[in-house]
């Protein structure tokens, strides 16, 4: 699914929660962008499962150096890992850190963008730009990250605008203590059109 949450700035969720899902998914954004003529956007994406994460992490490492090479997306966050069916062995081995970390190493060592005909186009960026420096590790709590991103859009949609049924933008309180400890601009810069959140798990959930 590639549902739109909210319009302007716009917020869509989708349930890509593997390799071949989350490049479908990204590319939707990338003609999505197109078609709006916008420009910035932000990803967040919460990988399913620590055992499937660790080890299609070299596939990961593929698809997410395509992904980044797509034009507006300016950042790429990685949240803690939906632990779904996972055991404390699997937990205490791997992290979400520990892939993003992997994941820049084995892009950065990477030659050449992957050869898709998907990507041959004016939106790829340049080469010769740190593709990783798009990615990032998230290093927040989901329900904080949750609480940023309702922040930003609540801050910044129009009153001509009429918020999705899906979000209930005017219960998030600028005021209350949870969400004075969230800094949703270290997140979201304010230039922002779309937010993007990819997700089979908690992140993806309770819009």
């Amino acid at each position: 699914r590639f549902q739109v949450l909210h319009e302007k700035p716009y917020l869509i969720n989708d349930y890509a929660h593997n390799p071949k899902k989350i490049l479908y998914a990204s590319l939707a954004l990338r003609d999505f962008m197109e078609q709006h003529n916008l420009e910035s956007a932000v990803v967040f994406w919460e990988p399913h499962q620590y055992h499937r994460t660790y080890t299609l992490q070299k596939e990961y490492a593929k698809v997410l150096q395509s992904i980044l090479s797509i034009k507006g997306i300016t950042h790429f966050y990685i949240t803690d890992i939906f632990a779904a069916r996972s055991t404390k062995q699997e937990m205490q081995k791997f992290n979400a850190k520990k892939f993003v970390e992997f994941l820049k190493k084995a892009i950065r060592t990477r030659r050449t963008l992957t050869n898709t005909k998907e990507l041959q186009s004016k939106n790829a960026i340049p080469q010769s730009q740190s593709l990783t420096n798009r990615l990032s590790y998230a290093n927040k709590p989901i329900d904080d990250i949750k609480q940023a991103i309702k922040k930003f859009i609540y801050k910044n949609h129009t009153d001509n605008l009429t918020p999705s049924n899906n979000i209930t933008i005017k219960q998030v309180s600028t005021t209350s203590n949870t969400m004075q400890n969230v800094q949703h601009i270290q997140l979201i810069p304010s230039n922002t059109q779309v937010i993007l959140i990819m997700s089979a798990g908690k992140l993806g959930s309770g819009w």
